[in-house]
């Protein structure tokens, strides 16, 4: 299954809320295709085991999302679907922290187009996850969390 969600365009005054407009566009298109649907995202640790294993855990985290997104029959996405190697590049030009990311997904979270956070096997590890399971608690989106 090749998901619908794609990365935005890296140009040199993109800012994460342009990042942030892309998803809920994205995600308003899917809505008018297809009524009553679940939009669900998938978390888990990229950071918190250090950056000589960030791509091997992006990885991880791809391949969970494409096989919760199996299994369940929606929409489901994840950070690398959006944050790709340039848009991280891009990003560390223009000095945005982690904290900045992290409020960045919690604003995801409390706009409302999540309806399900799938929590993949580890996520306990990272701050970032741990972040996005709390706020999902807070807004009532169905968590599902994963066993290894």
């Amino acid at each position: 299954m090749t998901t619908i969600f794609h990365p935005p365009s890296v140009n040199p005054h993109v800012t994460l809320e342009d990042i942030s407009q892309h998803i809920c566009m994205t995600v308003t298109d899917i809505l008018k295709t297809f009524q009553n649907v679940q939009i669900g995202m998938a978390s888990g640790s990229i950071n918190a085991d250090g950056p000589v294993y960030k791509k091997r855990n992006i990885k991880k985290l791809i391949a969970f999302t494409q096989f919760v997104e199996k299994r369940v029959s929606f929409p489901v996405f994840c950070a690398s679907y959006f944050f790709t190697d340039n848009v991280y590049k891009h990003f560390e030009r223009q000095n945005i922290t982690y904290d900045d990311y992290m409020l960045f997904w919690r604003k995801i979270l409390l706009s409302g187009i999540v309806t399900d956070l799938f929590m993949m096997s580890g996520w306990e590890r990272s701050q970032g996850a741990q972040d996005e399971y709390e706020t999902a608690k807070k807004c009532n989106i169905v968590i599902h969390i994963e066993s290894a």
